[in-house]
């Protein structure tokens, strides 16, 4: 897919061809050749398709659907997803194609949601629900939850599950 970066000639060509199929003001023996060497008439939809591939492929792999953003065009794109989710800018076809691969749409509540089920399975086996502050990242998630409580920064619902397992709120 020429971009205006690779040569802005061949690009502007490009456009322009695009431009002319949309208005339908290209002739079909061009249509014909173009799509013989396989043109790309939609490079934003190639793009997207290039990209749930790539995260497809990252999903059965890694068994998640959430790349870090950091360095990883993967992660960025995966970001733009959930930023155009949230815009209502993404169709209900991608969006279905990003929830059979388990796509996070909210990366906050599915980090708590992991570290809550961390917590679950630490009371299971040790009987408790206060692991060592300093000594580990899920004491210092519990700490977290007790500062989010007292701010009354801590939903209902947060509270409720925390208190299933018998959290200690003052430590």
């Amino acid at each position: 897919i020429p971009t205006s970066s690779d040569n802005s000639v061949l690009s502007n060509w490009c456009i322009l061809q695009r431009q002319s199929y949309k208005k339908g003001k290209l002739s079909q023996e061009r249509v014909n050749k173009l799509e013989d060497i396989s043109f790309i008439w939609n490079p934003e939809e190639e793009n997207w398709n290039y990209f749930y591939q790539l995260l497809s492929v990252f999903y059965n792999k890694e068994g998640h659907s959430s790349p870090t953003q950091k360095d990883s065009s993967l992660g960025r794109w995966c970001s733009n997803q959930r930023q155009n989710y949230k815009n209502n800018k993404l169709s209900k076809d991608k969006i279905d194609l990003l929830e059979n691969i388990e796509f996070v749409w909210n990366l906050i509540d599915y980090q708590w949601n992991k570290s809550y089920k961390m917590l679950e399975k630490f009371y299971i086996n040790e009987g408790h629900s206060h692991p060592a502050q300093g000594k580990s990242s899920l004491g210092e998630w519990c700490s977290k939850q007790r500062q989010n409580y007292k701010k009354g920064k801590l939903s209902k619902e947060k509270i409720d599950l925390l208190e299933n397992i018998e959290f200690i709120w003052e430590f």
